[in-house]
């Protein structure tokens, strides 16, 4: 799990949360389909697919991705707006609900 500024290069970004997956990988790219519509049904949340960032550039999946075998391995990396930061109360519901969408497509 990452942060990403809310403005870049005086661009506003257009999203609370963004889920990095390589989208060559079928299985990653489903399970952050799956993801981004659960999180999107429970909460109120702008969720984008691979946004700010690709998820195939060097990043921690990325790398866990030559450590470990491809064939066993889905590689999501996790990005919150630092709008969230500053305010206790809206990290945690924030946290509360990645958490609470991640169980509920992963127990399906």
């Amino acid at each position: 799990m990452h942060s990403f500024t809310p403005v870049l290069n005086n661009i506003k970004r257009t999203a609370d949360v963004g889920i990095l997956y390589d989208p060559k990988r079928k299985e990653e790219q489903d399970l952050a389909i799956r993801w981004q519509d659960n999180l999107q049904t429970i909460s109120k949340y702008r969720t984008r697919r691979n946004y700010p960032y690709l998820g195939k550039l060097n990043g921690q999946a990325s790398s866990n991705r030559l450590l470990f075998s491809a064939k066993n391995y889905l590689g999501l990396e996790l990005e919150m707006n630092h709008l969230f930061l500053g305010n206790a109360k809206l990290k945690e519901h924030m946290q509360n609900m990645v958490v609470q969408s991640f169980w509920n497509v992963m127990s399906k």
